[in-house]
């Protein structure tokens, strides 16, 4: 600091370890700071420094600095009432722009230092350490249910789901399909990570009662699914025989599984036996059900001079037998057999192709002694998609 030289405006006080700077009254005053015989100098009360200056050694100030700007302004430093002890050791150097100022406990001089830095610039974004423990942004995505992830050696993290863990319920999306030919094509947006298909073939109808010339019911349809790698069909069940001696049921249709990823096939029940003609010449009535599929659904045998019952509808169930008016050398119609059913899960992929099984139609009645027989149960296609 420059001193100005001591005039007689300038009253100087000398204590043993400080000095006390003051002025004449209405006289103009120009501070002096620095050591006087190697002692510390104490500034007291308001003074004012003009210009620029240089504190050397030790000089003690008490209360606070008001530092002017060039043109306006001021800044204010000042200490608390009760101000601790301690020592506020600045850097050696200017640092890097954007560093805060570090503590060094009071005793280390402070150092600059790289303090986080929010990246995030999206509602949603988090953010996680990243290599060396750099801040790094995790972008926000509008999948409802996504989670933090963290990929191999844990040093990214992306949202992201968890199959078979999602935080979020989705409910599947079902569809039945009651007839016809026609295109499954999966949903989108979300697009179902898999599928499930639940498929049954047409039940055959029962046989016709009566007697004189064979009657016979229809055969189930197949039900069918295909596209894309796999290829499903549940066949439909063969039809009963009816009105004469020894008439033989229905068989239940059989499956063809190619493709999928886990799959459950059983074949459609058999339909009831057929009633024959007992050694007397007495002949016995009273028509046989159908077979049961996968979902049941068989129908009844007729009772005398009663028509067999049908399938079940969507069942796959076979239609009974006819029965008969209880005179003569009548003889009542066999069961038809039940459709075959087929379960399997598969990653779905483009679109497919399905058919509906149709039911089997009952046999006639024959000589005017018997009654027709029950159609049999139309098919069904089931498909679940399930989400993560």
């Amino acid at each position: 600091m420059s001193f100005k030289a001591l005039d007689s405006r300038q009253i100087i006080n000398r204590s043993a370890l400080s000095v006390s700077i003051g002025s004449s009254a209405g006289a103009s005053l120009d501070v002096i700071l620095g050591l006087i015989d190697t002692k510390m100098v104490t500034v007291a009360g308001t003074q004012t420094i003009s210009g620029a200056k240089t504190f050397s050694a030790i000089t003690t100030f008490t209360g606070s600095i008001i530092i002017d700007g060039s043109s306006s302004g001021a800044v204010t430093i000042a200490t608390q009432a009760a101000a601790g002890t301690y020592d506020f050791n600045l850097p050696t150097t200017a640092g890097t722009a954007g560093y805060s100022l570090l503590s060094g406990g009071g005793s280390s001089p402070m150092t600059w230092g790289n303090v986080a830095i929010n990246p995030m610039t999206t509602a949603g974004d988090m953010i996680y350490g990243g290599v060396g423990g750099t801040p790094t942004r995790v972008v926000a995505v509008a999948v409802a249910g996504d989670v933090p992830i963290t990929g191999a050696g844990g040093t990214t993290v992306a949202f992201g789901s968890l199959p078979g863990n999602s935080t979020v319920l989705k409910i599947p999306n079902i569809f039945r399909y009651l007839s016809g030919t026609s295109t499954y094509t999966p949903s989108s947006n979300p697009s179902p990570l898999y599928v499930r298909i639940k498929m049954v073939g047409g039940g055959g109808g029962g046989g016709g009662g009566g007697g004189g010339a064979t009657s016979l019911g229809g055969t189930g349809g197949s039900s069918t699914f295909s596209g894309s790698g796999i290829s499903y069909s549940a066949g439909g069940g063969a039809g009963g025989f009816g009105a004469i001696n020894g008439a033989t049921p229905g068989a239940g249709g059989t499956t063809s599984v190619s493709g999928g990823t886990i799959s459950v096939d059983v074949f459609g029940g058999e339909g009831g036996g057929g009633n024959g003609t007992t050694s007397g010449g007495e002949s016995l009535s009273i028509g046989t059900s159908g077979g049961n599929s996968y979902f049941g659904g068989a129908g009844t045998g007729g009772a005398i001079n009663t028509i067999g019952g049908n399938g079940a509808s969507t069942s796959g169930g076979g239609g009974g037998g006819g029965g008969t008016t209880g005179s003569g050398s009548a003889f009542p119609g066999c069961g038809g057999g039940a459709g075959a059913y087929i379960e399997a899960i598969f990653p779905p992929s483009g679109s497919y192709t399905y058919t509906v099984g149709t039911g089997g139609g009952g046999g006639t009645a024959v000589g005017g002694i018997g009654f027709t027989g029950g159609g049999g149960g139309t098919g069904i296609i089931i498909i679940e998609e399930y989400f993560q």
